[in-house]
């Protein structure tokens, strides 16, 4: 049995289908929405993610994976723990914009090995934190590297945060020029040299180093701990998260 709104009588709830969509994938149910198939879809939409004799759910992945997003959500907490590419600048940018409109109550960052990424997708996402209404405080811990320290620094100084370990790199991907034309080869490396002014000017108004001093450190240079927090990229090192959040 499942509870829900008002539904046609005869047809699913629409977050009954949605939740079990994956379930018929994997049984091979059909998905006609019969009231006889009504218990089914329930089933699948509330079936345990931990069987202790039967052996591994071969659904506990995605299972587990949607109701952690949703409990993250719940508490206003975005984890980061991939390249910033222009796909996860997509989903950040929605779920900040999703928890921005709800409340103006503080939002929560862990960046956790994020080894680079798109510069692009990067320099959106920071501009986007420098928008919201709502206050943003970042923790990062790991790897941060290239683009993904262009995004961190879209908080305030006095919201960026580090555990003891983190290790910033200051980079920029290269570009592959084979094959290109003369043409191409131009325009190209005029598209880096504008990027990596855009990086260099992002990231000595955030730290407060000079441009040139930026300019050097750009992928010879990384920072662990105390010399994060001393070039300005965090405004302090901490030992635990409740330490920030």
């Amino acid at each position: 049995m499942f509870t829900g709104p008002p539904t046609t009588p005869g047809r699913l709830p629409r977050d009954i289908i949605s939740q079990a969509g994956a379930c018929f994938e994997k049984t091979g149910a059909s998905r006609n929405g019969s009231k006889a198939e009504a218990v089914t879809a329930a089933e699948c939409a509330t079936r345990p993610t931990h069987r202790l004799m039967d052996g591994p759910d071969p659904l506990e992945p995605s299972s587990f994976r949607n109701r952690l997003n949703s409990r993250l959500l719940d508490a206003r907490t975005l984890v980061v723990n991939q390249a910033v590419t222009e796909r996860v600048a997509g989903q950040l940018t929605e779920q900040l914009t999703v928890l921005d409109a709800e409340s103006t109550d503080p939002i929560q960052v862990l960046m956790n090995n994020a080894p680079g990424g798109d510069v692009e997708a990067a320099l959106s996402v920071y501009d986007l934190l420098r928008a919201l209404s709502a206050p943003v405080t970042i923790l990062a811990g790991g790897r941060v590297v290239g683009a993904a320290v262009v995004a961190f620094l879209g908080v305030p100084a006095s919201r960026r945060f580090a555990l003891p370990h983190v290790r910033f790199r200051l980079e920029l991907p290269g570009a592959s020029l084979t094959g290109e034309t003369a043409g191409d080869i131009g325009a190209r490396a005029e598209a880096a040299r504008e990027r990596r002014a855009r990086v260099v000017e992002v990231t000595a108004a955030a730290t407060g180093q000079s441009e040139e001093q930026v300019e050097s450190d750009l992928s010879r240079r990384a920072f662990e701990g105390e010399d994060a927090q001393a070039y300005g990229l965090v405004e302090r090192v901490v030992q635990s998260r409740r330490e920030v959040f």
